[in-house]
């Protein structure tokens, strides 16, 4: 059956697309198009990625990357999932995404690729794809601040032979892994009691800005349905960052734990086989083939049989790797998650913090972003929804301690932003929690947010200080350690946003304008040179003058 659809796409200053269209379906065909044609070469690579073809088409790459990628993709069963939650969406969520891919096999038709970059002129592997294709996707974006970093890990865990452990690959150098290097993002809400009136809404995303973490600009509209501005992750339908009639929202990378690792203690005579409380379980085996492009143009199958635990997945983790003594399996708050689409949608079509409250006590979707919004009344909320690992309180209490120095292991992994828990102790094991959006999973009640009519405001540090004045109570560990210290960053954005300068609100009666948040935006001043520059210059002068001899070199006598 050939679906047809209407869409109208004007491309503004600076190659923004507004994109109007009279039903779910023409305004994803309209989104999909327009960014096919900004973004087709990025698209297309990771459609590739999630296939498990890297490898088939691009060859093994450095240390075998994309080998260990491509099995990564599969152990994780990316198309299995992709499946179900193609089967889970709503009739508004379902057309847009048709839409979407529809829009998407279009410009890859009518555009061509010769047009593109020397890298990929031409590359057959840009062609049109199905819609479980771009599910697939939808599954890896959700897992952006989790698996997708696992898996060449998972692809390469291989039991130890003859004692001796597989050496373990070597971290990505690019967008493929989000962590510490890529977060800086800033993002405020302020309401009534700060600017007099309606809230506003400072964004300020730092995330990757190459590659398939950066963002795309549009309008999308619907008239009577829908209107909304602002950006999203390239490849993906509706609107993440950005602001509707009534209500503005962004969003940053939440410090949180999306996964855990289990460590286990193994069999004494079957790495393949682990403690559990007082009985010994078998891990379960799977084989998993790709094709790999050599240097003669050919490409050859390669098999390899990767394994599991009842946690989750064996991962051949940096430093530590898998003897026969020690293994790892990780579990992942997201590897399930159908919600996503629906969430975005919701958040593009409240109308007001309530409103919103409500979208994400149903669906819960957003994978791993704190949230900031205000509305037109004058409120403004915080929340960390990201899908949360439920633990008891004696593994909570364990944790804590783990990561403070009792397991070193555990701590040096939290460094990474790994949570290590022990997975031979029954008791680590996620609880099962009511009104929880899913398995395993804190319930929305117990999410850390606030709402306020002063500001929130959050720099990537846990959500324990999201008001100047006022400190949230503690949550589970792992939506991040209560009164961990605070960065200058963060303090900076506290000071600024309450109003306690060195930018201060110039409105009547001390109230923020829309100049004030652009010139506390954009300022530039630092924390560290506030506090510290008069006591460092001071100490200089203090200091006085001295001489310094001129370094002769190494081969003076």
């Amino acid at each position: 059956m050939v679906t047809s659809y209407d869409a109208d796409i004007r491309w503004t200053t600076h190659g923004v697309a507004h994109i109007t269209a009279g039903d779910w379906g023409s305004l994803g065909f309209g989104q999909g198009y327009a960014c096919a044609r900004d973004r087709m070469p990025t698209i297309a690579d990771h459609l590739l990625k999630v296939r498990s073809q890297r490898s088939a088409f691009l060859g093994a790459g450095p240390n075998d990357r994309h080998v260990h990628s491509d099995l990564g993709y599969l152990a994780l069963g990316i198309r299995q999932r992709a499946e179900a939650m193609a089967a889970t969406q709503s009739e508004q969520v379902t057309a847009m995404v048709s839409g979407y891919v529809a829009g998407y096999n279009a410009a890859v038709v009518e555009l061509g690729t010769d047009h593109l970059p020397a890298w990929c002129a031409g590359a057959p592997w840009i062609r049109p794809v199905d819609e479980i294709d771009f599910y697939m996707l939808f599954v890896d974006l959700c897992l952006m601040g989790s698996g997708r970093n696992l898996a060449g890990y998972v692809g390469s865990a291989l039991p130890p032979t003859d004692g001796m452990t597989t050496p373990p690959p070597p971290p990505p150098d690019d967008g493929d892994v989000v962590g510490e290097a890529h977060m800086g993002s800033n993002g405020w809400a302020l309401g009534s009691d700060a600017t007099g009136g309606p809230g506003m809404v400072m964004a300020n995303p730092h995330f990757p800005w190459y590659g398939e973490g950066k963002m795309w600009e549009c309008h999308l509209r619907i008239p009577g349905e829908i209107d909304v501005y602002g950006a999203t992750i390239t490849g993906s339908p509706g609107i993440q960052i950005g602001f509707n009639r009534t209500l503005a929202f962004t969003h940053t990378f939440s410090a949180g734990n999306r996964f855990t690792v289990y460590k286990l203690d193994l069999d004494a005579n079957d790495p393949c086989a682990y403690r559990f409380g007082d009985r010994t379980v078998a891990m379960t085996a799977a084989t998993h083939t790709i094709e790999v492009l050599g240097d003669d143009g050919a490409t050859t199958p390669l098999e390899r049989t990767l394994w599991s635990s009842q946690h989750g997945p064996m991962v051949n983790l940096p430093f530590v790797g898998w003897s026969p003594a020690t293994g790892f399996a990780y579990r992942d708050a997201n590897i399930d998650n159908d919600r996503f689409l629906a969430q975005v949608l919701a958040l593009d079509t409240a109308t007001d913090i309530p409103s919103l409250q409500s979208a994400y006590a149903t669906h819960g979707g957003l994978p791993w972003v704190n949230t900031m919004a205000a509305d037109a009344h004058g409120r403004c909320w915080y929340i960390d929804s990201s899908p949360t690992p439920a633990l008891s309180e004696a593994a909570a209490t364990g944790f804590v301690a783990d990561v403070g120095g009792a397991d070193p292991i555990a701590a040096l992994m939290y460094t990474l932003r790994v949570a290590m828990l022990d997975g031979s102790n029954p008791d680590t094991t996620w609880q099962e929690v009511p009104g929880a959006v899913g398995p395993g999973l804190v319930a929305f009640d117990d999410l850390p947010q606030l709402e306020r009519t002063d500001h929130v405001a959050n720099a990537n540090d846990p959500y324990w200080r999201i008001n100047a004045g006022v400190s949230l109570p503690p949550h589970s560990p792992l939506a991040g350690l209560h009164h961990a210290p605070l960065s200058a960053r963060t303090r900076m954005n506290l000071r600024l946003v309450s109003g306690a300068g060195p930018v201060t609100a110039s409105g009547p009666g001390g109230t923020v304008t829309l100049d004030d948040l652009a010139a506390m935006a954009l300022s530039g001043h630092s924390l560290t040179a506030i506090e510290l520059r008069d006591a460092v210059v001071q100490r200089l002068r203090d200091a006085g003058s001295a001489g310094v001899e001129p370094d002769a070199g190494p081969d003076a006598d």
